[in-house]
């Protein structure tokens, strides 16, 4: 067989004509900047055709494995695209490497007066931990929140589990408004939503309609391939235990759970890093183990507890909520989207103001001291200079205490509009009454301006019956002490049609109680308008007496900073 043997020449497979995603051209990518880069791949942020707002993920060297779980992400990102939780994906290509391209976010400090941009929900808390305050920027958690379980539902009902969730793989970004050239536009759109997040990193992920024919079987035994810290513990407790596709769902739950923990515990690098130390222990799986099997779960640290009761209590629940040690427990994505979305305090109650706050006779007297200096008023009526006699500054006890007394001659139920003419009544006249007695200067406990108001004959015989105090070092409301409110305030609820009490913490004291069908509070202070108030004081009643419904006059509450409760009561203790 004679003849001339060749070579035969060869061509690479154009893989990307094959796999039914969006492409794109390698060339079309013009590279600006190195973002990140590790061992598994390269990020850089860049422009493409129209758009200067991408990133490219390319991947580091030619193993078939990673190229295999580079090419099952792009295909789940592919399936997935339009979720406003969900990274957006633009193309995939496979030469001359293996890279995926997607939006570029991020959340840019400019707006805010700090030159400084941050692309992972990881770096957005250290930085503003670390070099800023929450205080100013306290709303962004909650949207965050909601974002993130908003996006996980959506993975879990499209039967995706995404199995390496944790801060570093959440996106945020402001580019809605940070751009905006005009200020009042820029504002608003910062109180509607002053931040969105978006999930990323699906390199791990699982979903049933891409699964290769390993996949393919009922289950798969590597839920711990994500990272340990966020990795739920049945993972670790029962290492060889199969896990379904539900069961990989139900440790998506958990990890969300120690998100919402990194949320509300900004100051800490890892969830379980105090429980470590506290320990004595190093920090390795082994510690973790550990940990796992007394059923620890992170515990909440003391910075910003104001903050954690006052301002994310929704998120604090929906981490309790996630780091249930049997799986089964855990509620799902949208369960927990739905807790995140609960209303504010301000939605779900009624407000009432007055017409006087305990501050309108000092207010008045200030107004009427001006317009003397400016002319308005006769020298020979110009004011003396001291406080008016009807002065409320320092009163709210004395006041409260006047209002229970008047409420508990009758002892039964009365419409808001006449506790609201009471209120009135005793804020502008009282003060007269008792400013002979008492220092102005001075702040008086509950028992101190009780037994001053009797043995002065300006107060029927009653009980003070303190419920609980719960103080901490900090001096504003516990964890603890919010739920015994909550606690004897659903109680009084269920036994009572009627019921006052007192309410304090210094400077403040406030009449609460259960009336007409409600629970509700009387504050004979000046409350702004973010407080529901227009600034005099205000009556603020729930709907009904269910616990939910105390909850969110608790939570109220827990923005002016009580921290003590004693029920008021005439001729019994309860």
């Amino acid at each position: 067989m004679g003849g001339v043997f060749n070579i035969p020449k060869l061509s690479r497979r154009v893989e990307s004509d094959d796999l039914d995603i969006l492409t794109f051209t390698w060339d079309d990518f013009v590279k600006m900047e190195e973002i990140e880069s590790g061992s598994y791949g390269t990020i850089y942020s860049g422009k493409y055709q129209s758009r200067d707002d991408v990133v490219l993920k390319v991947l580091k060297g030619e193993k078939r494995q990673n190229k295999r779980l580079f090419l099952k992400e792009a295909r789940l990102l592919n399936n997935i695209k339009g979720h406003e939780n969900i990274a957006t994906f633009i193309g995939f290509c496979t030469a001359p490497t293996y890279s995926i391209m997607m939006e570029y976010v991020y959340f840019d400090f400019c707006p805010f007066g700090v030159k400084k941009q941050v692309t992972s929900l990881d770096d957005l808390i250290h930085f503003v931990d670390e070099e800023l305050d929450f205080i100013p920027l306290k709303h962004l958690q909650l949207h965050i929140a909601r974002d993130i379980a908003n996006g996980l539902s959506y993975l879990h009902e499209n039967g995706i589990a995404h199995r390496d969730l944790k801060p570093d793989n959440v996106l945020v970004s402001n580019q809605h408004y940070a751009d905006d050239t005009q200020e009042d536009v820029r504002n608003e759109k910062f109180l509607k939503v002053p931040v969105k997040c978006k999930l990323a990193d699906f390199g791990e992920s699982r979903a049933a309609y891409l699964q290769t024919q390993t996949l393919l079987q009922s289950h798969t035994d590597r839920l711990n391939r994500g990272t340990p810290l966020f990795t739920a513990p049945e993972a670790y407790l029962e290492p060889t235990k199969p896990m379904s596709q539900e069961a990989l769902k139900n440790a998506d739950i958990w990890a969300l759970g120690l998100i919402m923990y990194c949320l509300i515990n900004p100051d800490v690098d890892n969830p379980y890093g105090p429980v470590f130390v506290e320990a004595g222990v190093k920090e390795n799986l082994d510690s973790l183990k550990h940990i796992f099997q007394k059923k620890q779960v992170p515990r909440q640290q003391p910075k910003d507890e104001f903050l954690r009761l006052s301002e994310w209590w929704q998120i604090e629940k929906a981490f309790n909520l996630c780091t249930k040690f049997d799986p089964e427990s855990r509620p799902s994505a949208r369960e927990l989207f739905c807790t995140l979305s609960l209303n504010e305090p301000e939605c779900s109650l009624n407000f009432m103001s007055l017409a006087v706050s305990q501050a309108t006779a000092l207010d008045d007297s200030d107004h009427a001291l001006a317009e003397c200096f400016d002319g308005s008023v006769a020298n020979d009526v110009l004011p003396t200079g001291t406080s008016p006699e009807n002065d409320g500054t320092n009163a709210c006890v004395f006041l409260d205490l006047a209002i229970c007394n008047r409420l508990l001659v009758n002892n039964i139920p009365l419409e808001w509009t006449d506790l609201k003419t009471t209120a009135e009544d005793i804020i502008i006249n009282f003060p007269t009454v008792i400013n002979n007695i008492r220092n102005i200067a001075e702040l008086y406990e509950p028992i101190s301006a009780y037994s001053l108001l009797r043995e002065y004959s300006l107060l029927e015989e009653c009980s003070l019956s303190e419920e609980f105090v719960e103080l901490s070092t900090q001096s504003v409301f516990t964890a603890s002490g919010r739920n015994k409110f909550v606690s004897a305030l659903s109680s009084e609820a269920q036994r009572f049609s009627f019921a006052i009490g007192l309410y304090t913490s210094n400077p403040y004291t406030l009449m609460v109680g259960i009336n007409s069908g409600a629970a509700f509070l009387v504050d004979t202070h000046p409350i702004n308008e973010s407080c529901g108030g227009d600034g005099n004081g205000i009556i603020v009643f729930t709907n009904d007496k269910t616990s939910t419904s105390c909850t969110y006059l608790v939570q109220w509450i827990l923005k002016r900073l009580l921290n003590s409760f004693a029920w008021v009561t005439r001729g019994m203790y309860i």
